[in-house]
């Protein structure tokens, strides 16, 4: 019998345990239905699907790959419980795939044809959208009360606590804390490298605000803080990039909430200025040169002679010491342990992004577009039976309140019995009204033929001009399984049948080139 776990979460945009249940509910009817036994379930309570910050989901990874569990398949109820984010999905389906395992989402069953592929990346890309609308509305609420200078949630920097008074969170100098913050911009100032600070602080025993030894990165970003001088400080760090946020980043100063004075001092403006003319001084060639690459077939390429993943490496060469961009074996770069040769970036990845062309050839999109419209109808539909049922509940909750309303001003119910359970239905009411928003703000038209093919026009307009890097590593998340790399020979794996995209009839489980290409033939082609 297939084996299977099932995950389920609930956010924390006012949903409850009651979303949990209603989750594990279809997904235990859908393995009865199909005969599959559930072995494990895993639940993220008031989580995003938009962060890694998911115990139990990567839980559920690890016993997987780890092979911990054997199972066949990992359920959900719906694609944005698992990740509302394209490259955070796609790399933990490849995780999943990569042991034979395969993701369903239960009240969207996509089916395996190459329509329902493509529908699965823009059932994706709504998630994403609705997650980013989502993401505004709150950062546009924490902005209201940012410019009151409140602390808005997480760990404090070193050096300060958090109280708070009449509602508002205020933050406060912790004076040991505080003493090692002062200490650190010293040392910089005398000229004082990260080693030496960090044996200073390790000697004297400090630490860093969650306990552990002071390293280097938790240096820098002490001395990035410009908390510090008594500014409070709101949206600096800019946003994810491939699914990581990377606070070295920040944004545009018209996009900071500042507020010189909003908060206690623990350095001067002086030294501040004193540690950044130095920082800034400091600075490595070496970090003003680092790559910024993107390498669109990350997590896909494998190396055909020892299954190791081929990664991307930059390398100098040539008399003129000019700068290259590769694919190179892992198992040769780290354990050499395996003899086949790097290839070219840009040759690799314009070669299988030609075999994307292929598939989205302008002859094949109309009836791409119409098979995928056919299929979206099919979960639009059953979506607008669920927004009745939960239109149908929400009515049915306010007559209900409005009934106990209605005891309580006639003096026929006691206030302090009834109050608790009207408490109860109107939290009841905020989770349903939330789904129903969710569901109206992805399913509120169904989607036609003539945008679908727009979707997939655009796709084709990334491979023709293959500037944007990022819409490039959708594409291929998006519709290559793996790409493997002999000393002679290339092979792009797609996720579904070449035959089955074009009709052309025939064909195997997988796109396999139809001949040996050696590798000296690319460079000519692309070269």
């Amino acid at each position: 019998m297939k084996k299977a776990v099932a995950y389920a979460r609930f956010s924390s945009d006012n949903q409850n345990e009651t979303s949990i249940t209603a989750q594990f509910r279809a997904i235990s009817e859908y393995a009865q239905k199909q005969g599959i036994t559930i072995i494990h379930e895993y639940i993220d309570e008031a989580r995003s699907a938009t962060t890694d910050d998911r115990p139990n989901f990567l839980k559920m990874i690890k016993d997987i790959t780890s092979g911990r569990l054997e199972v066949d398949y990992v359920f959900v109820h719906k694609l944005d419980r698992f990740a509302r984010n394209r490259y955070d999905s796609a790399i933990y389906r490849r995780e999943l795939a990569r042991h034979g395992v395969k993701l369903i989402a239960v009240a969207q069953p996509m089916g395996d044809g190459p329509e329902s592929i493509i529908l699965e990346s823009i059932i994706e890309a709504m998630a994403e959208y609705y997650s980013k609308n989502l993401s505004n509305e709150v950062k546009t609420k924490m902005k209201e009360h940012a410019r009151k200078a409140t602390h808005l949630g997480g760990i404090p920097p070193l050096g300060f606590d958090v109280i708070e008074e009449n509602g508002i969170k205020k933050y406060i100098v912790n004076e040991r804390e505080a003493e090692a913050v002062r200490l650190i911009f010293k040392m910089i100032i005398k000229g004082h490298g990260y080693s030496s600070i960090i044996d200073t602080l390790n000697k004297r025993g400090f630490k860093t605000k969650i306990g552990k030894s002071f390293g280097k990165n938790s240096l820098y970003e002490i001395l990035r803080n410009e908390k510090y001088t008594g500014t409070y400080i709101f949206n600096k760090a800019a946003s994810k990039r491939l699914g990581k946020r990377n606070n070295h980043v920040r944004k545009n100063d018209d996009e900071i909430i500042k507020i010189p004075g909003a908060i206690p001092a623990i350095i001067s403006k002086e030294e501040w200025k004193a540690v950044r003319k130095i920082m800034d001084s400091r600075k490595l060639a070496r970090s003003r040169q680092r790559s910024t690459n993107i390498y669109i077939l990350t997590g896909k390429a494998v190396c055909g002679e020892c299954g190791a993943a081929y990664t991307g490496k930059s390398q100098t060469a040539g008399r003129n010491k000019k700068k290259y961009s590769l694919y190179s074996c892992t198992a040769k770069k780290q354990k050499r342990t395996c003899t086949n040769k790097d290839i070219r970036k840009e040759i690799l990845e314009n070669y299988v992004l030609d075999e994307i062309a292929k598939l989205l050839d302008p002859i094949n999109v109309d009836e791409f577009a119409e098979r995928i419209q056919r299929r979206y109808e099919e979960l639009y539909k059953d979506s607008c039976q669920e927004i009745e049922q939960i239109t149908n509940a929400i009515t049915e909750l306010k007559n209900r309140m409005d009934k106990l309303f209605e005891l309580i001003e006639k003096g026929n119910a006691d206030p302090t019995i009834v109050g608790p359970r009207l408490n109860g239905l109107a939290k009841e009411k905020e989770t349903m009204e939330n789904r129903l928003m969710r569901l109206e703000s992805q399913y509120r038209t169904p989607l036609t033929k003539k945008q679908i093919a727009n979707y997939l026009k655009l796709n084709q307009h990334a491979l023709i001009d293959r500037q944007d890097m990022l819409a490039c590593k959708r594409l291929t998340d998006a519709y290559v399984e793996e790409v493997v790399i002999y000393p002679d020979q290339v092979k792009v794996i797609f996720k579904f049948p070449m035959s089955d995209a074009l009709n052309s009839g025939g064909g195997g489980p997988y796109l396999t080139l139809n001949a040996s290409i050696n590798k000296d033939a690319i460079f000519m082609k692309y070269g």
